[in-house]
């Protein structure tokens, strides 16, 4: 899975990673406007490996905690990130 990182400087807390709902990807942020500053995959994801994509992501970028913000079936997936994780999640967000 791809990520699209953003690169918002000054913010103390942990990043945002947006996990988008069935049918679209995390592009559909770019709709709001000036983009949010919060990391997305720009592809469509996998339900079966979107928890080892995720972890794989956060340890990669050296990120050990982030907030959540799951929309849709991406709720579904933020949640179950959270059940096996929740060490490394430090906000979440369901919608």
């Amino acid at each position: 899975m791809v990520w699209r990182i953003s690169k918002t400087a000054g913010e103390n807390r942990p990043p945002v990673i947006f996990v988008p709902g069935w049918g679209f990807d995390g592009r559909i942020l770019e709709l709001a406007g000036p983009l949010l500053p919060w990391h997305h995959p720009e592809g469509f994801m996998d339900p079966a490996s979107f928890r080892q994509d995720l972890l794989g992501f956060l340890d990669r970028e050296g990120l050990d905690r982030v907030r959540l913000a799951g929309w849709s079936m991406g709720a579904h997936l933020a949640l179950d990130f959270a059940r096996d994780y929740p060490e490394r999640v430090a906000e979440l967000s369901l919608f």
